[in-house]
C-alpha cells in the first residue's frame, strides 16, 4: 500500500515567480518534488491534481511558468489576489489588470498585465471569480 501524496505548502508557493532557479522549487515543494518527466515538457504537476499548483521550467533550469488554480489555497495570495475572488475585488487590487478580448467570452474572462519584476500575471475568471492565476516569463512561448 502506498502512501498518500504530502500535502503541498501553499505559503511557500506563492513566493515562486518566473526566472528563480529550480532549487527554489524543489525547496518549496520538499517531499512532494519529484523531476518532470521526459514527455511533460518541462510541467512539474502535483501527484493530486486537486492541490491547483504547476509549474514549468526551462531548458535553464530556472521557472518559466508558474500557475495557481482550483482548490489551491484561498488564503494565500498572489500579486494580491486570492483564487475565488471576485472580479470587482481583483479588480480594486490589480487595476492595471487589461482584458485580453480575443480568449475572453460570455462566462469567461481573461486579463493581463506586466508585473514590474518582468513577467506577466495571466488572471482567469470564470463567471466574474478568480479561477486561475498565471506567472509567466516574458519569453514562455520561446520555452513551449
Amino acid at each position: 500500500m502506498s502512501l498518500p501524496a504530502p500535502r503541498l505548502n501553499c505559503a511557500r508557493l506563492v513566493l515562486l515567480r518566473p526566472g528563480d532557479p529550480l532549487e527554489q522549487l524543489q525547496a518549496a515543494l520538499g517531499a512532494s518534488w519529484s523531476p518532470p518527466r521526459s514527455k511533460d515538457d518541462g510541467w512539474w504537476r502535483p501527484a493530486r491534481h486537486l492541490d491547483g499548483f504547476r509549474a514549468r521550467i526551462g531548458a535553464d533550469s530556472r521557472l518559466v511558468s508558474v500557475w495557481f488554480y482550483g482548490n489551491f489555497s484561498r488564503r494565500c495570495a498572489v500579486e494580491d489576489l486570492r483564487i475565488h475572488m471576485p472580479l470587482a475585488s481583483a479588480l480594486a487590487r490589480q487595476p492595471s489588470l487589461r482584458k485580453l478580448e480575443s480568449v475572453s467570452g460570455p462566462r469567461r474572462d481573461v486579463r493581463h498585465v506586466r508585473c514590474h519584476q518582468g513577467y506577466h500575471l495571466f488572471v482567469h475568471f470564470y463567471q466574474a471569480r478568480i479561477w486561475r492565476l498565471c506567472l509567466e516569463a516574458p519569453d514562455a512561448l520561446q520555452h513551449s
